[in-house]
């Protein structure tokens, strides 16, 4: 069968043009944004597409379109440092914007002004109070509290006198506060009566009013005790008595209420610690 050559029959698309490459006629290639179709076949690097005889236009590439309208330009923020201009300075805004709190004075505090709108400094007035005679500080609190009271039936440290008497109480009486908020003979015989809160009672008073006692940390003097110095102390089997005997028997409980400093004085300083004997 015969063969017959109908030629190129569509263009042949050769991409960005090229000067190392030949070209036959309806190669199409771009060039500076336009495209061109070959209209007489040359060799590589012969003709441009610029030269008419070999090349023809096939889309050329528009104009740049009209710059749109520019955008409105922002409003200018704030120049902190045109604000704040010396060192201790303090920025706040307010209704209007930022504005400048000046450094205050030694001893001032920061507050907010009255109407709970911005900052302010205001005095100290904790710092500055005047301490007259009526609101003197005791001394005599501060100071190291004295381990030798005198005389006799003197406590140096922490008491209260506002708790009530469950009983007719003694001076130098061990007491523990029972479940109705009475000061209780303290007896080392039950748990019941021994590890709670204990004291010493300090007066003479009657059932149902408020007694004098002396709590944990309280150097207390009398004249009845006989202990031997440094010794540990402990609630008694006896009611409301202090002993330096350990308890021994079958349900005591051993609990330290202290040390004697003397035969006469003691640091009373109640364990919250205990064991109750087997």
């Amino acid at each position: 069968m015969a063969t017959v050559d109908l030629g190129a029959i569509r263009f042949n698309w050769k991409g960005a043009y090229s000067g190392g490459t030949a070209y036959v006629v309806d190669d199409v290639v771009s060039s500076g944004g336009s495209s061109y179709v070959c209209i007489q076949a040359h060799g590589a690097g012969t003709q441009a597409v610029s030269v008419a005889a070999y090349w023809s236009v096939m889309a050329q590439v528009g104009n740049n379109g009209t710059n749109g309208t520019n955008g409105t330009n922002g409003t200018n923020g704030t120049d902190v440092g045109t604000t704040i201009t010396t060192q201790g300075d303090i920025l706040f805004r307010d209704g209007s914007g930022l504005q400048r709190l000046a450094k205050g004075t030694a001893a001032q505090a920061l507050k907010i002004n009255a109407g709970a709108t911005a900052p302010e400094w205001g005095t100290n007035s904790f710092v500055n109070a005047d301490i007259n005679a009526s609101a003197a500080i005791d001394q005599s609190k501060l100071a190291g509290l004295d381990a030798t009271p005198t005389p006799d039936h003197t406590i140096n440290g922490p008491q209260t006198n506002t708790l009530l008497a469950g009983y007719t109480t003694a001076i130098g009486d061990l007491v523990y506060l029972d479940p109705n908020g009475r000061w209780e003979e303290a007896d080392a015989d039950a748990t019941g009566t021994s590890i709670s809160l204990l004291g010493i009672a300090m007066e003479v008073q009657n059932d149902g009013v408020a007694v004098n006692v002396a709590l944990s940390g309280s150097f207390i003097v009398d004249a009845s005790w006989s202990f031997g110095v440094g010794v540990p102390l402990y609630v008694s089997n006896t009611l409301g008595a202090i002993t330096a005997t350990k308890p021994t028997g079958s349900g005591d409980v051993v609990r330290t209420v202290g040390y004697a400093l003397t035969a006469t004085t003691i640091f009373f300083a109640p364990s919250s610690d205990y064991v109750t004997l087997a």
